[in-house]
């Protein structure tokens, strides 16, 4: 059986939350030319216009109440966490990994003068239909990202799924002129509903997640790049809220029903090495969890698993390696 897992074992953010989010524009050269973001001036060319029509009113509100967070739920949820990766290798890829990236290859990339623009709504309930531990009520992923830059050619793209253009624009650099500007902003929202069994009993979930990768304001994250890196604009934000409608263990309420859980991150000096690097070269981000835990991960080379650190309000702190506890079954 399945250990206990809310909402994790069936979230989207593999395939296009942070992780998709930064590889895909990292490497194409548009996203996280020869400008480093965090030391010089940045180009006065003006995004598309597109770009301010993703984000949604009520995105940023973050007024739910809060599920509790302890000490030991913050070490596995780093430890486990692939959201702070440059690049995601796509081998030993599970069954439920393999059946999202055939849907949304379904869906088409939409190509224009210097952007290329993912969007989709995909029912991937018949993904988890081997699961004989989980029965999947709903699960419906919403799924909208631009990348533009302000010199660029995507065209080669024209015609491609989402799946297989991400996989073209992970292995390539050549979309966007050097010494261009680039940006990207992006917005997934999934509906999961699900019964499961595992070690300790039948769990019950009806959960919303959220993620929004932009800068605070809500408009669009620049990048810049040179011959070997490509550099994020500091204060470029991801966060992550999920929703809790229904959260029960053997029929009973459990602490998170009703409450939602809320992460941000926000990158300082973030660095990636152009190829297929697993983290980045160097930077850190601020992480805040539930507005509870407060520390940062930082990178120290492009093959180096990076460390975090986050305290409590009481002075607990957690450290650890993100990552470290990740098998080659999730």
């Amino acid at each position: 059986m399945k250990p206990l897992d809310w909402g994790s074992s069936m979230k989207i953010n593999d395939y296009f939350g942070s992780t998709f989010l930064a590889s895909l524009i990292t490497t194409s050269a548009v996203s996280f030319g020869s400008l480093l973001a965090a030391s010089l001036e940045s180009s006065d060319a003006e995004y598309p216009a597109a770009l301010d029509q993703i984000l949604r009113q009520g995105d940023f509100d973050t007024s739910q109440t809060l599920a509790p967070l302890t000490a030991d739920q913050v070490r596995q949820q780093l430890g486990m966490s692939n959201d702070y990766l440059n690049y995601r290798s796509e081998t030993n890829l599970s069954k439920l990994q393999e059946c999202i990236n055939h849907l949304m290859d379904q869906h088409k990339v939409k190509i224009g003068p210097n952007q290329i623009e993912f969007k989709a709504t995909v029912d991937l309930a018949s993904c988890a239909a081997d699961d004989q531990n989980t029965k999947v009520q709903e699960y419906v992923t919403e799924l909208h990202l631009i990348m533009a830059c302000s010199d660029g050619n995507f065209s080669s793209l024209q015609g491609m799924g989402i799946h297989q253009a991400y996989q073209v624009v992970n292995s390539d650099e050549t979309f966007c002129a050097p010494g261009t500007t680039g940006w990207r902003l992006g917005r997934s929202e999934s509906r999961r509903q699900y019964t499961q069994l595992t070690d300790i009993g039948t769990i019950e979930v009806q959960v919303q997640n959220l993620v929004v990768d932009s800068m605070p304001d809500g408009k669009p994250c620049k990048t810049q790049q040179d011959q070997q890196h490509v550099s994020y604009e500091d204060g470029c934000q991801t966060m992550s809220k999920t929703s809790f409608q229904r959260a029960t263990l053997n029929g009973l309420p459990t602490d998170k029903q009703g409450k939602q859980d809320l992460a941000v991150r926000v990158s300082h000096g973030i660095r990636a090495l152009k190829g297929k690097h697993p983290w980045f070269d160097s930077g850190f981000f601020d992480v805040i969890l539930n507005k509870q835990w407060r520390g940062s991960v930082t990178y120290s080379g492009a093959e180096n698993p990076p460390q975090f650190e986050l305290q409590s309000p009481g002075s607990l702190s957690v450290k650890g390696v993100v990552g470290e506890l990740v098998t080659n079954e999730q």
